[in-house]
């Protein structure tokens, strides 16, 4: 199952990159540090059928072209460091809502809670008593990211079986 849920996590965040920020994905190259720079985290927890966070950590770098292509604002650099945030917790938002149906099928509903920023700080191995299910680098035109599946192993068995 770690291997499936590798999978659609890395497929799902891949497409909401592209699809929503215009950042694409690109061959990894394995000698490369994880981040060379400073990074931002962020995760949105959510309760259902499934309970987790999902989070996801970029490069600094990465912040305002992310939110300056969700928006199409020509003058990224002018974007206020708040709507930047929000920007973030958007992709995340919206990588979390397309993960969760194809974990728990299309029937299932869940709550989404709002978005939080942990800042520069990179994500722990567990999170809300939580431990990683699911951990992917993603290796992007624009620079790296992580996204990462913190839910309990008895309720992925759950939604797997």
């Amino acid at each position: 199952m770690q291997g499936n849920l590798d999978d659609l996590l890395r497929e799902t965040a891949e497409e909401t990159f592209e699809s929503l920020a215009y950042m694409f994905p690109m061959p990894s190259e394995d000698d490369e540090p994880a981040f060379a720079g400073p990074m931002v985290s962020a995760g949105v927890a959510f309760t259902g059928p499934l309970c987790g966070t999902l989070a996801i950590s970029i490069e600094q770098s990465m912040l305002t072209e992310l939110t300056g292509n969700m928006l199409g604002e020509m003058n990224a650099d002018e974007l206020t460091e708040a709507q930047q945030a929000d920007g973030f917790g958007e992709l995340l938002n919206v990588v979390c809502g397309n993960l969760l149906p194809r974990l728990a099928g299309e029937q299932a509903v869940f709550d989404v809670h709002a978005p939080r920023v942990f800042g520069d700080q990179p994500v722990p191995e567990t999170l809300d008593g939580r431990s990683v299910r699911a951990r992917v680098e993603l290796e992007l035109d624009s620079g790296k990211a992580v996204a990462i599946l913190y839910a309990d192993a008895d309720e992925v068995a759950a939604i797997a079986g």
